[in-house]
C-alpha cells in the first residue's frame, strides 16, 4: 500500500523539580497547553503536517513525551516547511528562548532573529517554522498565546526541565513570568496619501452652524469638513440657503491611511473651496 505520509519521532522529557507527587488535574491542564502549543507551531509553518503526542515513559519526577509528526507527501519536498518532528521540538524551545531572553529591555525580537535596539543582530533563528512564524504577525500572536497558556498551566510552585536532543531548557518563577509575558507586537506601518480633486457633490446633510462635518454624496455618502472659512461665514450668517439636494462644486482633499499592504485603515475628508456662482445676494445655489 503506498504510504501517503512521512513519519517520525523525536522525544522531549518534562522533568519537574520538587517532590513526585503531582495534582491530577495540574498535569491534565499542562499536558493539554503544551500538546496545543505543539498544534500552533505546526499548524502555522506546515498545512500538510499534524502530530500527535505520546506519553512514552513516566520516571520519578518526569515523563517522556514522544511527539510523532506526519507530513504529507502530496507536496513536492522543496515546499515542505517541516523535515521533521526534530524541528517543532527545535522551534518549541526556540520559542521558549526568545520569550525568556527578551526580559531584557535592551533585545527586540525581529524576523530572522533577535537585535540589541541598536540593530546589531545577535542570534540567528535555527529552525524554519521559527522564521516563518515570526515573519506572520497572525501567527505569531498565535504560537506567543499558546506558549502564554502553556506556562499559565504549569503546576504551581514547581520547576521545570526541559530536555530535548538540542539542548534543555529551565523554567523556574522568574521565566515563567517572562513566557507569560506577552510578545511586543510590532506596530503596523502606516502610510498617508493626500489626494486633491474637483468634484460636484450632492448636499445630503449640512451643518449650518459649521460645528460638525457635513454629509455629502459623490458616488458615495461620504462625511466631509468645511475649512473654506469664506464659505462657513455666508452659511453662517444665512446669506446661502440649502434645498433639497442642492448641488456644490468643491475641491476635495482625501486623506487616506493605509498599512504596508494597502489595507484602507482609514479615509478622512476635507472641503478646502466652495465655488459659488456670483449671485450669491439672491440667496442661491447653482
Amino acid at each position: 500500500m503506498l504510504k501517503l505520509c512521512d513519519e517520525n519521532k523525536e522525544s522531549i522529557r518534562f522533568r519537574f523539580l520538587g517532590n513526585n507527587e503531582i495534582d491530577a488535574r495540574d498535569l491534565s491542564k499542562f499536558l493539554d497547553a503544551t500538546v496545543t502549543t505543539f498544534e500552533k507551531i505546526v499548524n502555522n509553518s506546515e498545512q500538510d503536517a499534524f502530530i500527535k503526542l505520546n506519553i512514552s515513559a513516566i520516571e520519578k519526577g518526569s515523563f517522556l513525551i514522544e511527539l510523532v509528526s506526519l507530513i504529507s507527501k502530496k507536496l513536492p519536498k522543496i515546499f515542505e516547511t517541516i523535515k521533521n518532528s526534530k524541528e517543532i521540538i527545535g522551534a518549541f524551545k526556540e520559542f521558549l528562548e526568545i520569550k525568556e531572553k527578551l526580559k531584557d529591555k535592551n533585545i527586540e525580537a525581529k524576523e530572522d532573529g533577535l537585535y540589541y535596539k541598536d540593530t546589531k543582530k545577535i542570534e540567528n533563528y535555527y529552525y524554519k517554522p521559527t522564521m516563518i512564524i515570526m515573519g506572520d504577525a497572525k501567527a505569531k500572536k498565535e504560537v506567543d498565546e499558546a506558549l502564554r497558556n502553556f506556562a499559565i498551566n504549569l503546576p504551581k510552585e514547581r520547576e521545570l526541565n526541559i530536555e530535548t536532543s538540542m539542548g534543555n531548557f529551565k523554567i523556574d518563577d522568574e521565566v515563567k513570568e517572562n513566557i507569560i509575558e506577552p510578545l511586543p507586537e510590532k506596530e503596523n506601518e502606516k502610510i498617508v496619501t493626500h489626494d486633491t480633486y474637483k468634484r460636484e457633490v450632492i448636499v445630503k446633510k449640512p451643518d449650518l452652524p459649521c460645528q460638525s462635518m457635513w454629509e455629502l454624496i459623490t458616488d458615495k455618502v461620504i462625511k466631509a469638513t468645511i475649512l473654506d472659512e469664506d464659505f462657513k461665514k455666508l452659511v453662517i450668517d444665512n446669506k446661502i440657503k440649502f434645498g433639497n439636494s442642492d448641488k456644490l462644486l468643491v475641491d476635495i482633499e482625501e486623506i487616506k491611511t493605509v498599512d504596508k499592504d494597502l489595507n484602507v485603515l482609514d479615509v478622512h475628508y476635507n472641503v478646502i473651496k466652495v465655488y459659488l456662482k456670483n449671485d450669491i445676494e439672491q440667496k442661491s445655489l447653482f
